[in-house]
């Protein structure tokens, strides 16, 4: 499967540190995206400038990798002595688990360690690394930016029916050897009827289950929905009243009345969004109603590249009124992950 490359202005390189690991599963992306970590090293990294989302998270995955060994830690030993002159968190390496909606282990998966120096900085999004048959990783962070105020971890899979997963471990909760909790990788459901996707610069409806419309016009996204199979990813997952485990995107203050999980994530060429409908909420007509969108690599809330939503954070872009039989509509500025609360 190949992505389109989003139409970016700037990419900026700089060079990281080397890291072994005993997992191959390399991506094989486009070249300018990022440097190759290959099997064993990690040697660039793919800042955010803070005004334009970096192409750090959809690489070209070219062809499957093999799984590799049985394990994808860290083999050599790991410096963890810190910078006496870093006032935050000291992270040198990251360490953590996918698994499926089922607790199974998820296998080559990927993960995307993102890390924010200080307050203001950009925030660098690293090569991905694959997770292992047992669904373990495990990441070696580059030495010049192991001192970190903010740490973002995106997690995904290649190809299928599944939803990314953001999540913001705090970071001055964490060893200098981070070890992360499980991460869920959540599988969507096909749309009950997906048109042929015809003539890409012509709209149409995808109707998803749970009383969910979304309507998509394949040429007015980042990524080209007619190459490869990414038409046939589309998919929806809603998420059960009181998920056990948690997802690591919904906090304790995030008492959302519903939750749900779109594939493959994507976001539109300007700044009409994805309008949409959801039917059948129970929400009486008339009942004001908040929408909200967790931000994703390049969530934009306008066609201005300084209005989008940062990794893992929980915008409100919409508010609405409840129509008959609680129908809620409004443009989704991306596709990722969607929620509301009625007040």
């Amino acid at each position: 499967m190949r992505r389109a490359q989003r139409p970016l202005t700037s990419l900026i390189f700089a060079l990281s540190a080397t890291a072994l690991v005993a997992c191959s599963g390399s991506d094989t992306p486009d070249a300018g995206t990022f440097p190759d970590s290959g099997v064993a090293t990690d040697t660039g990294v793919t800042p955010d400038t803070g005004v334009e989302e970096t192409d750090a998270g959809f690489p070209d995955s070219g062809e499957e990798p093999d799984a590799g060994p049985a394990t994808c830690l860290l083999t050599d030993p790991v410096d963890t002595t810190p910078d006496p002159g870093c006032t935050e968190a000291w992270v040198a390496s990251v360490r953590g688990e996918l698994r499926h909606g089922d607790a199974a282990p998820f296998e080559d998966g990927r993960a995307q360690v993102c890390v924010r120096g200080q307050a203001g900085a950009a925030l660098s999004c690293l090569r991905p690394v694959a997770s292992c048959p047992d669904g373990q990783w495990e990441f070696l962070v580059p030495d010049n930016l192991r001192c970190v105020e903010e740490l973002v971890m995106h997690n995904y899979a290649l190809g299928g029916l599944f939803a990314d997963t953001y999540c913001r471990p705090d970071p001055s909760t964490l060893d200098a050897r981070a070890l992360l909790d499980p991460v869920t990788i959540y599988a969507t459901t096909a749309p009950a009827n997906l048109p042929p996707r015809g003539t890409g610069s012509e709209a149409r409806t995808i109707t998803f289950s749970d009383g969910v419309e979304v309507d998509v016009t394949p040429d007015g996204t980042f990524f080209d929905l007619g190459e490869g199979d990414d038409y046939l990813r589309l998919g929806m997952v809603k998420l059960p009243a009181a998920p056990n485990p948690a997802p690591c995107f919904l906090g304790a203050g995030d008492d959302f009345d519903a939750v749900y999980g779109f594939s493959p994530s994507l976001n539109v060429a300007g700044d009409t969004g994805f309008p949409f409908r959801i039917s059948g909420t129970g929400i009486a007509q008339g009942t004001t109603v908040d929408l909200y969108v967790l931000g994703g690599l390049e969530c934009l809330l306008s066609a201005d590249v300084n209005d989008r939503v940062e990794e893992g954070h929980w915008a409100l872009f919409a508010t609405v009124t409840a129509g008959a039989n609680g129908e809620l509509a409004s443009n989704l500025p991306c596709l990722n992950w969607l929620a509301y609360k009625a007040r």
